[in-house]
């Protein structure tokens, strides 16, 4: 008698660890797969250029302001099976440059990622002069080669 009692509270404690484990190993399948990157705010894009004169359309340029595209995407890495979505509203925002007539034509992805174009118009033709992007997947920095914070900023101009 005495031993079948040890064994159904031997018994009950391995169900009652494996019951925690598996509710843990919910928890945490809900907590990776609801990580990432948020829709890109079309409010915010617009306060973030609150106060900043847009400048004037014209040839080779597009009027100051925010511009909302629609569009969807995925961005995927291997490591982890890391993946965001973007979209489907995609705020942009074109403001002058400082310099040459230039102007500066920002679109944000996601919360997680957004680029910037600089471009110029030399006579009849407009030119890309370099930009930037910034990536963040799930909090961490995956540009390769550099792995020393948690966000990254890649900046390019074209034909270097």
């Amino acid at each position: 008698m005495q031993r079948s009692r040890r064994w159904w509270w031997r018994r009950r404690g391995i169900l009652i660890a494996r019951a925690v484990m598996l509710v843990a190993a919910g928890a945490f399948a809900v907590a990776w797969s609801q990580r990432g990157a948020e829709e890109a705010s079309v409010e915010e894009a617009v306060h973030e250029l609150d106060g900043t004169r847009g400048a004037d359309g014209g040839f080779l340029r597009p009027a100051g302001g925010v511009y909302v595209y629609e569009g969807i995407g995925t961005e995927q890495l291997s490591l982890l099976a890391t993946g965001q979505q973007w979209g489907p509203r995609l705020p942009a925002s074109v403001v002058p440059a400082k310099y040459g007539g230039c102007w500066v034509f920002k679109i944000e992805y996601s919360t997680n990622h957004r680029q910037w174009t600089t471009s110029c118009p030399r006579g009849r033709v407009l030119e890309e002069e370099g930009g930037r992007t910034f990536h963040r997947y799930h909090g961490e920095r995956m540009l390769a080669g550099d792995q020393t914070g948690r966000e990254a900023v890649e900046t390019w101009v074209p034909g270097a």
